[in-house]
């Protein structure tokens, strides 16, 4: 357990600032910064049993896969009142990824130009790339970008409740989230997104949007709230 914690500049193969196969706590205002990793997790690796970020910042990191975070198999990761935010990736999760497997949630987190490859198909996810389960509450996403998934790519299970996804970019379809597993998102916002097709939502599998607001996406072919025909749709503004 550690206040105050400051990690700048690491550079390695994986896991450049932080890897954890334990337990992990960050408490404070502890800054994870300008990390890089070849392979996955700029900033913090989440390998094995669990780790919990308190007002954390995670910033300015850069990986192939999890440029500020990235959770495993079998690993679980919990932020609250925290900033994930400018990480970069040359393939998805810029933000965070979060294995088949892996478990993250977060509440009251800001994720904020977060960015993975725009030219490139295996850019998914700006904010998170998501193929474990994901839980988001109260948190803030804004003005990430990615080929596909300017917010969220979902191949996994996601619970989206009472945030707000507003202002990222897809290249591709899914400007706000684009869904390719199971998800829900209740008692929230999908505000001026931007994408090729489905600015708001793209969804190819199980999409539940419940008491919602999806308004003024912008798509540049098709579907500026919603594309891919498998979202239900209850009690919602669109």
């Amino acid at each position: 357990s550690s206040d105050l914690v400051e990690i700048q500049g690491a550079r390695s193969q994986q896991c450049a600032a932080i890897q954890s196969t334990g337990r992990l706590v960050l408490l404070g205002a502890s800054m994870i910064t300008t990390n890089a990793a070849e392979t996955h997790g700029g900033g913090v690796c989440v390998l094995g049993g669990s780790a919990y970020f308190s007002g954390a910042d995670l910033r300015f990191n850069h990986a192939a896969q999890g440029g500020g975070l990235y959770v495993a198999d079998g690993a679980v990761a919990e932020s609250s009142n925290g900033y994930i935010t400018f990480n970069t990736t040359t393939g998805a999760g810029a933000g965070a990824y979060v294995a088949a497997g892996g478990q993250l949630t977060s509440s009251a987190t800001g994720w904020v130009e977060n960015a993975a490859a725009e030219d490139d198909p295996a850019g998914a996810g700006g904010a998170i790339y998501n193929a474990g389960a994901v839980t988001l509450y109260a948190d803030v996403m804004t003005q990430n970008r990615a080929y596909a998934g300017g917010g969220i790519y979902n191949a996994g299970a996601l619970t989206v409740t009472r945030s707000d996804i507003e202002r990222n970019r897809a290249a591709a379809a899914g400007g706000g989230l684009h869904n390719a597993g199971t998800a829900r998102f209740a008692t929230s916002s999908l505000v001026s997104n931007e994408a090729a097709d489905g600015a708001g939502f793209y969804s190819s599998a199980a999409l539940a949007v419940v008491n919602a607001t999806v308004a003024d996406n912008r798509a540049a072919h098709s579907g500026n709230e919603v594309a891919g025909g498998d979202a239900t749709i209850t009690y919602s503004t669109v």
